[in-house]
């Protein structure tokens, strides 16, 4: 999570404050009001050779940040499934290989479609299990991925071999592209449909099998994307699913088999740094696409429109809650408009409505999760102790079904010190 708003010391010539966020384009959409959630709980089951399957080793329940309630219950994978699910990928990577590039792209296209066709579905599905806005943020997401199915379908058509020239004229160089094999796919819950898309769309263009494994909070928005996948006409093995527990208990032996297994290729992998070391480690000599997280900068120099800039600061601070592994984690401005900006922000930070994330005029949902949350606290807690203020927020809202909806905060004279700057939150 990616508490809104932090300030930093005078560094020079230059004030800073902490911000949290990600720039994304707003789309505003008319929304039917709804309150409920789920009615029933749901079973899942994971995808392996081409059947839905269970695991031997119980279940687990995954509730909705929006209201508590347990909205699925899901199968405990293992290390044997992981491995089964490894093996089917294996015996698929021949005919996925040998699978012509405008088959591929059809059925690429396909999926688009069908993820396209499901829009409002899906989108409700990412509000319900991952808390963000239905109308600003759950919908263009969904957009997001099948766009990601599309494109990956026409680069494909494009990545033709070469002849190279050759000093010897009896000789004739070729240069041909040919699929890794399997490829191992490991997300988080913060874009359940938008980054398993940007994995398992170019993995399958280019030939690829793929072993997907979701975070343990969005079990439910990952079955629903293979569905897509599946109903598009894949062969069997070309993508399989397999659920963990690990977010909840630690156990990580699903991921740890994802990684280390000598039938893999490669791993992708979006997630906290020290994570991406892990399997850096881990990984071997496989091909790896790390995606992690990070204290970047957003500045604001002292000739800037101070009004866009503070709404953009805002819009992208609290865009799914702050919770964005690319986020720019500290804004760092200059003295001379130090305060103008951060009355500007301020007065832009008030208007972000907190709430229902299915409610129209809703613009920042509940966070996802309670580690995710109490890292906050822990955050703001430890900034407070060691001087800071907070101008906006700082707690956990009341008067709503669960302890995850956070307040948009702005927190100012934060020093190196402190967490705030120290640590992704």
């Amino acid at each position: 999570m990616k508490i809104p708003f932090k300030i930093f010391e005078e560094i020079k010539n230059l004030l800073s404050f902490v911000i949290f966020c990600e720039i994304f384009w707003l789309k505003i959409f008319i929304v039917e009001r709804k309150s409920c959630i789920m009615e029933t709980t749901k079973t899942l089951k994971m995808f392996i050779a081409g059947e839905w399957v269970d695991s031997q080793s119980g279940e687990f329940n995954v509730t909705s940040p929006v209201d508590g309630k347990v909205i699925y219950k899901v199968p405990r994978g293992t290390r044997e499934d992981a491995k089964r699910a490894i093996d089917a990928a294996y015996e698929a990577k021949e005919e996925a290989r040998r699978m012509p590039v405008y088959e591929i792209a059809k059925l690429l296209h396909r999926v688009a479609q069908i993820i396209s066709s499901r829009r409002e579905e899906l989108a409700r599905q990412l509000s319900i299990e991952q808390g963000k806005p239905y109308a600003t943020e759950a919908l263009p997401e969904i957009d997001e991925t099948a766009e990601n199915f599309r494109i990956a379908a026409e680069d494909i058509k494009r990545l033709d071999g070469r002849i190279m020239p050759s000093r010897d004229p009896q000789k004739l160089i070729l240069i041909s592209y040919e699929p890794y094999g399997v490829f191992s796919v490991i997300t988080p819950w913060n874009y359940p449909f938008l980054i398993p898309s940007e994995y398992i769309a170019p993995a399958l263009a280019a030939g690829n099998t793929v072993v997907f494994k979701p975070s343990s909070y969005v079990v439910g928005s990952a079955a629903m994307l293979v569905e897509c996948i599946q109903s598009a006409g894949f062969p069997l093995g070309f993508v399989n699913l397999v659920f963990s527990d690990g977010d909840f208990t630690g156990r990580e032996e699903v991921g740890d088999e994802l990684v280390t297994n000598s039938k893999v290729a490669g791993v992708g992998l979006t997630g906290h740094s020290s994570t991406g070391e892990i399997v850096s480690k881990r990984a071997g000599m496989k091909k790896l696409l790390l995606e992690c997280g990070g204290l970047g900068p957003l500045i604001v120099l002292d000739d800037s429109d101070l009004g866009r800039a503070a709404y953009a600061a805002a819009l992208s601070s609290f865009s799914n809650a702050g919770q964005v592994c690319c986020a720019a984690e500290r804004v760092i401005v200059h003295e001379r408009v130090y305060e103008q900006f951060v009355e500007r922000l301020v007065s832009e930070a008030k208007k972000w409505k907190l709430g229902n994330p299915l409610e129209e005029g809703v613009m920042v949902g509940p966070m996802n999760n309670e580690p995710t949350a109490s890292k906050v606290d822990e955050h703001i807690k430890d900034g407070l102790n060691k001087g800071a203020k907070v101008l906006l927020g700082g707690k956990r809202a009341e008067g709503f079904p669960t302890r995850l909806y956070y307040e948009p905060t702005v927190v100012v004279d934060v020093t190196r010190d402190m967490l705030f700057n120290q640590d992704e939150t």
